[in-house]
């Protein structure tokens, strides 16, 4: 009944039959109508009608359908845009939270470390210079964890990057090398380092990462070595500008059992899904990848263990008179300087200044930016030591202040030298856009301080005595 009254309403109208045509064009059924009925000029009947309502109902549910997936997905992209912003800011809360830990943890490491050091300088017996040298082996290795969770935070979110420069590779071993033979030593083991006299000696890349994983690899293997020796092979395969170094690091150890070694560094394949056991091997492995290289191991319980790294670095032109002495304190200068030291932390204080005077330099101190500031224009300084977090105007304003009144007065530029807790990627880059000459991290390394703080300077007459202001 439904279909023959369908059929006379549709008969009796006209219009309607385009409409009809085309749905039963979506509709995918075989079209016989013209504008006036079918194409021999006949109405179509009541089982055509059935068709034709079919169709439409077909049309009407799929483009309800649509509708709602269309409607689904947008709430999907407007859900998905929702947890993006989500991840984004708490990555970035994770990376201030990072710094702030960095920045508290390095504070009290640099006075700890530091009057170590100076200490170790002293006349000491022998038991209390062993109870010193293990205080600073036990920093260091508090120091080698936290640059380790940095570094492993940066290289998850992306953030891990190389600075490639000019640099000796025998210089880099044997900076490595003063480091971990005293530590070897104090444990009784043997250490030995050959680097094949066929590599050239100057190459780009970055040394910093370099030497990290170098001393990483050297420190476990004194780590799980108990007697016997430590043994270092640099090696390369060279192939047009590049170069493919080897780092191999044997040592006589307790070894690791198949098990043992998949589960502490896993093969290629598997690292996705099992990363390393040990954090610095976890970092190793990220730092490896970055200098297109790639890290492995071979060894037997009881046997000992050798871990291989390769990084690829260019050849550089090989300048003679280039390369500087490393692994000894350098020389004094040829006269006193005069230090202006930016530190609010009375710890830090008592440590640089320890440092300086015993090395005969005149120092002031500025308890904030803007003392700071105040003092360089009243007085006369052949350096200054900044600290970044100070109460007030931080020492990245007080650079950009010290700059302007340089070029304004036409003065000869004083060196600025960055002393600051912050040690994580673009922190470096931030000091040298404000105006500073160079960048130390804390802890202070009493070499790397010494070297960023005696430059040439010009010659000048000195105040009488050394002391503090």
């Amino acid at each position: 009944m439904l279909a023959l009254a369908v059929h006379s309403r549709l008969r009796a109208s006209g219009a309607v039959w385009p409409a009809v045509r085309a749905v039963l064009v979506l509709a995918g059924a075989p079209c016989c109508l013209s504008a006036g009925g079918f194409q021999d000029g006949t109405w179509p009947g009541p089982a055509s009608i059935l068709m034709i309502a079919a169709a439409v109902t077909l049309s009407v549910g799929w483009s309800w359908r649509l509708r709602r997936l269309r409607r689904q997905l947008a709430q999907v992209q407007a859900e998905a845009d929702h947890l993006r912003k989500e991840l984004d800011r708490n990555t970035d809360l994770a990376s201030r939270l990072l710094a702030n830990v960095s920045h508290e943890i390095r504070t009290p490491m640099n006075g700890i470390l530091g009057m170590t050091e100076l200490t170790l300088t002293e006349d000491l017996t022998p038991e209390h210079r062993a109870n010193l040298q293990l205080v600073r082996s036990s920093t260091h290795a508090l120091l080698s964890v936290l640059n380790n969770v940095v570094d492993l935070s940066h290289a998850q979110s992306g953030r891990l990057q190389l600075e490639v420069c000019c640099f000796s590779l025998r210089d880099q071993v044997q900076e490595a090398v003063s480091v971990i033979r005293d530590r070897a030593a104090e444990r009784g083991l043997l250490f030995r380092s050959e680097v094949n006299p066929a590599l050239p000696d100057q190459l780009e890349g970055d040394p910093f990462r370099i030497r990290q994983v170098l001393l990483g690899l050297l420190n476990n293997a004194i780590k799980f070595t108990q007697s016997g020796e430590i043994r270092l092979d640099v090696n390369g395969k060279k192939s047009g500008g590049s170069l493919e170094l080897q780092f191999s690091i044997h040592d006589t150890g307790i070894g690791m059992s198949p098990e043992q070694l998949a589960l502490a560094l896993p093969s290629d394949a598997a690292q996705n899904s099992r990363p390393p056991s040990g954090l610095g091997l976890a970092v190793a492995r990220q730092l490896v990848t970055l200098m297109g290289g790639r890290l492995w191991a071979e060894s037997k319980p009881g046997a000992g263990s050798t871990f291989h790294f390769t990084a690829t670095v260019s050849v550089a032109p090989d300048v003679p008179g280039d390369r500087s002495v490393r692994g000894a304190t350098p020389k004094p200068p040829a006269r006193p300087l005069r230090v202006l030291v930016a530190e609010d932390n009375p710890l830090n204080q008592k440590v640089i200044s320890s440092i300086l005077l015993k090395r005969g330099h005149y120092m002031t101190v500025a308890m904030d930016g803007c003392s700071a500031v105040t003092m360089y224009e009243h007085g006369e300084f052949d350096v200054v030591l900044m600290d970044v977090h100070m109460p007030g105007m931080d020492g990245l304003a007080a650079t950009r202040a010290i700059r302007e009144k340089e070029a304004r007065r036409g003065g000869p530029r004083i060196r600025i030298v960055a002393l600051t807790a912050d040690a994580l990627d673009g922190d470096k880059e931030r000091c040298i856009e404000a105006g500073m000459d160079g960048y130390m991290a804390k802890p202070i390394d009493l070499e790397t301080m010494l070297r960023a703080l005696e430059q040439p300077v010009e010659p000048a007459p000195a105040p009488a005595s050394p002391g503090k202001n």
